[in-house]
């Protein structure tokens, strides 16, 4: 442990040695009497200058996973090697990580343990390292102090907070695999879909009893039969727009998990596609296992600046499922990700997107000339919102101002319009 010496300790021993001069110089004892005091603190300090005491500090978690704004327990073991000490743990700052609790000092025998406790609050999603800090300990008369650094030891996991939706996007295609989304065909099902006369293979519980005695001739009942559909989360890490609360790579963690929770809960296979500087992504799945592969990839997701142009030859063939939904997150802060969303329509995908407004995300302007880019800002966006739906791409607008799910209404309510124009 590093040693720092008191500024104190200088200062008493140039009394100590100026009452012994005045002492000397004057003949008489009273100065030495009146430094006398500060000669026994010069004594200890020499005594306390003898010791090389090590104290060690492992901090520990109740729980390593939590979701954006818990609050967790932490506990710090310290072990005390040689001296009586005053021992505090001063944690590490952190970005992401509220220190609500601090540690308490402690007084440690020789040869002895302690534990003492704190909380932090969690203020964003990420992988984020805790444990680390400062271990400061003081002698028993504050003539030494000792640090040493203890390096950060556990891995926290903040889950992003997701949105309560009460429904998705029907997907235009569905797979032959059973699902919640019922389908417009005939088969064995729970929705009622027809009722036809009885032919050979039928099932005798499908019988209609009322229509086969009112007609004299058997008649059976047909239905829409429940599949399950692809769905394919496209992310934007081209750009990152940073206000002064959240990111727009925040609000598209937090709709990407919206959506792949609310899928994987009515059986439907989920994949996960990140284009930026890197291209990433996770094969379709379901189950809650794959839920939990979606929010670790989320997890790592970070903005990798790149000046080459987008290439959808790049993007594996078996990520994006044929007949899939594909739903795009982003802000349009870099018109590199609008190339790639088109060209994914191009190629047949059934494609609907969600815009995260960045301006909406920034300080209010502080000039005249600022406020003026921000409206041409604007405006150039409302300009791509609309090229977007001429080419029948629903796109919607989604902020902190209204949930999730009005934005996901919203878009189902734009393809059912477009059915009704072009049935």
């Amino acid at each position: 442990m590093t040693r720092y010496r008191s500024p104190r300790v200088v200062f008493y021993a140039a009394a100590v040695a100026g009452g012994a001069v005045l002492s000397i110089g004057m003949g008489r004892a009273e100065p030495t009497l009146i430094v006398a005091p500060l000669l026994v603190f010069l004594i200890l300090v020499g005594v306390a200058a003898q010791l090389s005491p090590t104290v060690e500090a492992e901090a520990g978690l109740a729980r390593l996973k939590c979701v954006e704004g818990d609050e967790l327990d932490f506990e710090v073991r310290l072990t005390n090697g040689d001296g009586r000490l005053a021992v505090t743990f001063l944690v590490d700052p952190s970005d992401w990580l509220d220190l609500v609790l601090p540690p308490p000092s402690v007084t440690m025998r020789p040869h002895s343990q302690a534990k003492i406790r704190g909380r932090i609050r969690c203020t964003r999603w990420g992988a984020h390292s805790f444990g680390g800090g400062y271990i400061r300990a003081r002698d028993q008369v504050s003539a030494f102090t000792y640090e040493r650094h203890v390096e950060p030891r556990l891995d926290i996991r903040v889950y992003p907070r997701s949105e309560n939706l009460r429904s998705m996007i029907r997907p235009k295609s569905l797979r032959p695999l059973f699902g919640n989304w019922v389908s417009r065909s005939s088969g064995i099902g729970l929705e009622y879909a027809d009722i036809r006369e009885f032919s050979s293979g039928d099932q005798r519980r499908h019988i209609n009893w009322k229509a086969t005695a009112r007609r004299r001739q058997l008649h059976v009942n047909l239905f829409h039969p429940e599949r399950g559909s692809d769905l394919v989360i496209v992310l934007d890490t081209y750009a990152d727009v940073r206000g002064t609360g959240a990111s727009s790579l925040d609000l598209a963690v937090r709709a990407a998990i919206s959506v792949a929770a609310e899928s994987v809960a009515i059986r439907d296979r989920v994949g996960f596609l990140a284009v930026g500087g890197n291209v990433e992504w996770l094969l379709p799945g379901n189950g809650g296992r794959q839920l939990y592969r979606i929010v670790d990839s989320l997890m790592t997701t970070q903005i990798i600046y790149s000046y080459s142009w987008p290439n959808t030859n790049s993007i594996p063939k078996h990520v994006i499922p044929p007949g899939a939904l594909v739903i795009g997150l982003t802000a349009f802060a870099d018109r590199r990700i609008s190339h790639v969303l088109r060209d994914l329509r191009t190629r047949g995908h059934d494609v609907v997107v969600v815009e995260l407004p960045a301006h909406a995300l920034l300080a209010p302007p502080s000039s005249e000339r600022e406020a003026l880019a921000r409206k041409l800002w604007s405006m150039q966006c409302e300009v791509d919102r609309n090229r977007y739906r001429r080419s029948g791409i629903p796109i919607t607008v989604w902020d902190q101002s209204r949930p999730l799910d009005a934005a996901i209404r919203e878009l189902q309510s734009f393809r059912r319009a477009s059915l009704r124009m072009n049935p």
